[in-house]
């Protein structure tokens, strides 16, 4: 249950990411970032793959078979709408649509599903 709480919380953060990105407050906010070299790369991948654990930890690494192809759920969920909100970008005055970041989602989310398949996978420690 507290994993979902993490996960809700999570998604809360990054909805307040896209709204004052949106806004036009990220250009400020989000400048320490932007310079370190491939640092907005680096927050994509590390932000929406962070989310892609999280929401495949929630469903226990469940996996659905995509033509012939086993695929985590939780990235199949994450994935169309990291899509979406990469896209919707190009409607907002304040963004600009960057395939490059959308690359870097990408690995993200299967960088950090394999994360959690391993985490599901690892053995629980037992105290002494």
């Amino acid at each position: 249950m507290k994993l979902r709480r993490v996960t809700a919380a999570y998604v809360l953060f990054l909805a307040a990411v896209v709204f004052v990105a949106d806004g036009g407050a990220g250009r400020a906010a989000f400048a320490p970032l932007r310079a370190l070299p491939l640092g907005d790369k680096l927050g994509h991948f590390v932000l929406m793959g962070a989310l892609s654990l999280l929401v495949n930890l929630c469903l226990s690494c469940r996996t659905l078979e995509v033509r012939g192809v086993r695929v985590l759920a939780g990235s199949l969920l994450v994935l169309p709408a990291v899509v979406l909100e990469e896209f919707s970008q190009l409607l907002t005055p304040h963004r600009s649509f960057d395939p490059v970041d959308l690359l870097f989602d990408a690995l993200g989310i299967l960088t950090f599903g394999r994360l959690a398949l391993r985490l599901k996978r690892a053995p629980v420690p037992r105290p002494a």
